[in-house]
């Protein structure tokens, strides 16, 4: 096989190595690199010569070996280097510097002075092992067929050569036993000189008590086999079926074994149903469930005992806070503090984490912090922003870009959501206002969409209103037209929805919000009233084949800080910044303390109860500053835990 060239590698930025690490690593815990020193050097022999002629030719190992860390941080899985043998300082400490583990098969463990082995003075940064696929079986080791087999094929021509190999096997095997008896292992053994399951069971349980992160089990020390499994060519198979090793007795006494010697984290379930605690543990397996109006809370709740018994320890669910109505996908989310009805309510919920609880699971949830659902008419942050402009209490949530250009979108809020040009929108009265009299509130509707009118400009419908009422009542309703007209004056002197003030916000925020009341109580007691503002609001909306007719509702449009424009001036003039190029999924400014506390309430509401395991953070590379946002979303979930968590720099 033809080594790669190391300047050819470092040209294509390590391309070749990242994909087989990838391709590996996908679904995979842990990755054992064979020979791991090839990443220093590697010997070339040329082509059709002999291996005199060859050298060791040299490679980037630091950036290989940080390549290497990158890559498992990514995935998510565990790096073992095979570094049995003579391997170079340089490999050996890059190794313990990056955090690759280390090969340590019991069979090559030396002893000190004593000529014992110890479980304690066995590397802890390291994957422990009876042996290896390259070794003897246990059985193999301790009676000595494989010396056997070798004598067999003459690998032992020269006179004594297998003398010494036994005399060195038996010392090896001394060497061993001394250890099993130092950590009281031989006791019951009649003669641990011979092999025996009992013997390969102490043998296992001694390695089961020494400090390396990982312990590998071959099942064929377990099952007393004698050859090795890759001999010849990998082609031999185990003795006893897998289906029958939960009965086995020799699988079930390691298990015992490995419980008492070697315990695990346990995994717990708290009072809120928290697998592994208040943390939720590292998911042992996670099964996703797509949350819409077709698959609910009440769905995955009767899916659970089924998913317990296929061994899934945490639920992902698919995001299931308030989303765009018969949103299936959960992923344009216009409320991160209030669930998503078409899937259920709290109590649903609360139900579905119970049953969790009952099997000792927890779930696993999709958090979308890079953007929301804007458009339509639900989200009440959007909807703000294209109410008060500048002005409104959430301006500062979104990127929009105000005063990009000096023309007629300086200042406004360009919204592409039209399927036709504006003006041919308008004259075929797609475009429509209308008044909600229980909210004192006035919009420009299009399809599914609501444009809030700009307070400010209520005085514009409020004063033909009052006209209008003055004219049929005359003095008979002075007092209701005093009232009307008096509260579209009020309206008409708000402070400017450009201002950008936090005094003026506030007090505009507070004005409109106490007129919008008074109006709404006004239309409850008068019908009269509310009979004027609806025939005010149908002229407005013009006629049909008068185009004329819907100039004044042109001017009205025109007068709010929204500008209403074809679909096809996205490309070229949009000023808000988008998820990709979707016009329905407004950026959040996430770096901004006020919005990140104000998007994660419910979220650490939910971490704080113990109904959340875990997270998966859709699209973090959207967010202006990725670190920070997963340090602030730690210390806060640490917070709602109970749980320290160091202070940011």
């Amino acid at each position: 096989m033809p080594p790669l060239i190391p300047e050819r590698l470092r040209d294509a930025a390590y391309a070749p190595f990242i994909a087989t690490l990838r391709r590996n690593m996908r679904c995979a815990g842990a990755l054992r690199i064979d020979h791991v020193m090839g990443l220093l050097r590697l010997y070339w022999v040329p082509d059709g010569m002999g291996a005199e002629a060859g050298a060791y030719v040299m490679y980037p190992f630091d950036d290989l070996l940080g390549v290497l860390a990158l890559e498992s941080q990514r995935n998510g899985c565990l790096v073992v280097g095979e570094d049995l043998g003579t391997v170079p300082d340089d490999v050996v400490a890059g190794m313990r510097r990056s955090g690759v583990l280390s090969l340590r098969p019991l069979y090559f463990e030396t002893a000190p002075d004593d000529g014992s082995i110890a479980p304690e003075r066995f590397l802890h940064e390291a994957v422990v092992s009876v042996g290896t696929h390259d070794l003897p079986t246990l059985r193999g080791y301790w009676e000595g067929s494989d010396l056997d087999l070798r004598r067999a094929l003459g690998q032992f021509a020269a006179p004594g050569t297998l003398d010494a190999q036994r005399a060195m096997r038996e010392s090896e095997r001394a060497r061993i036993r001394r250890g099993l008896e130092r950590e009281g292992l031989l006791e019951g053994i009649e003669n641990p000189r011979a092999w025996s399951p009992a013997l390969a069971l102490s043998i296992h349980r001694f390695v089961a008590r020494t400090p390396p992160k990982l312990l590998l089990v071959a099942m064929e020390d377990v099952f007393g086999q004698v050859e090795q499994i890759n001999l010849p060519n990998w082609r031999r198979k185990l003795e006893r079926d897998l289906e029958d090793w939960p009965g086995d007795p020799d699988v079930r006494a390691l298990i015992a074994a490995m419980k008492r010697e070697r315990p695990a984290a346990k995994i717990t379930t708290d009072a809120h149903g928290s697998a592994g605690g208040p943390h939720g543990g590292v998911p042992r397996a996670t099964y996703r469930l797509q949350m819409n109006r077709e698959f609910t809370f009440a769905h995955a709740a009767a899916l659970v005992p089924y998913l317990a018994a296929l061994g899934v320890s945490h639920v992902y669910l698919s995001p299931y806070f308030k989303a765009r109505p018969g949103s299936l996908h959960g992923y344009d989310i216009v409320d991160h503090n209030a669930l998503n009805p078409e899937i259920g309510d709290r109590a649903d919920l609360d139900r579905l984490c119970a049953v969790l609880r009952e099997h000792g699971m927890t779930q696993l949830i999709d958090l979308v912090p890079n953007h929301v659902g804007v458009l339509g008419a639900e989200n009440p942050w959007w909807q703000d922003v294209l109410e008060n402009g500048r002005a409104a209490e959430h301006a500062d949530f979104f990127d929009i870009d105000w005063d990009r250009t000096p023309d007629e979108l300086h200042g406004k809020l360009l919204l592409p959501v039209l399927g036709e040009r504006y003006g041919t929108v308008l004259e075929r009265g797609e475009l429509q206002l209308g008044f909600d009299a229980a909210r004192g509130e006035f919009a420009i509707r299009y399809g599914e969409h609501r444009f809030p009118l700009d307070p400010q400009t209520y005085l514009r419908v409020l004063a033909p209103a009052a006209e209008c009422l003055h004219a049929r009542r005359g003095h008979a309703q002075a007092e209701l037209v005093d009232t009307l007209e008096s509260l579209g004056v009020a309206f008409g002197v708000l402070p400017k929805s450009a201002g950008t003030a936090l005094v003026r916000r506030g007090e505009r925020q507070r004005e409109q919000a106490l007129l919008k009341r008074r109006l709404a109580d006004l239309c409850a007691r008068s019908p009269e009233v509310l009979r004027c503002i609806e025939e005010e609001v149908e002229r407005l909306n013009g006629r049909a084949g008068d185009p004329a007719s819907f100039d004044a509702l042109h001017t009205l449009i025109a007068a709010q800080v929204f500008r209403l424009a074809s679909w096809r001036m996205a490309a070229d003039d949009i000023n808000y910044r988008r998820f990709a190029d979707v016009n329905d999924l407004a950026a959040l400014r996430m770096e901004e303390p006020e919005v990140f506390e104000a998007s994660h309430r419910l979220l650490f509401e939910l971490i704080g109860r113990g109904q959340i395991g875990g997270l998966r953070v859709d699209h973090p590379d959207g967010l202006c500053n990725p670190e920070e946002y997963f340090a602030r979303l730690q210390r806060h979930a640490a917070q709602a835990l109970r749980l320290s968590y160091p202070e940011a720099d």
